[in-house]
């Protein structure tokens, strides 16, 4: 399981109220959204989740990679992956990135 999924199911496990209303979507609410019942799920857990996030002061993304990793240096490696993919989908080398992003610097 990637730390996506088991950050979804860490944050389920430890929010019974959230768990509750995602399990308890109607089939016929998913199909007036012309949606999956499991797709509507799973993007009401996403706004639950990123509510959290933002109560804590934290972008989506950071609040999943700190529920769903289990050390520092495996949530450091999750978010340089998510910088190199940024600097690929940006057109820019990862030099070119660090000097744009000094922070991370010495990173490879």
């Amino acid at each position: 399981m990637g730390y996506s999924e088991e950050a979804k199911s860490r944050f389920l496990a430890s929010n019974e109220e959230v768990r509750k209303r995602i399990d308890d979507i109607p089939e016929a609410r998913a199909d007036a959204l012309g949606v999956s019942k499991r797709e509507l799920q799973d993007l009401d857990l996403m706004r639950a989740m990123e509510k959290a996030a933002e109560r804590r002061g934290q972008d989506l993304g950071e609040f999943m990679i700190e529920l769903g990793t289990d050390t520092e240096e495996e949530a450091n490696q999750i978010r340089l992956d998510r910088a190199k993919r940024r600097a690929s989908a940006l057109g820019l080398s990862w030099e070119e990135f660090v000097e744009l992003n000094p922070p991370w610097e010495g990173y490879n």
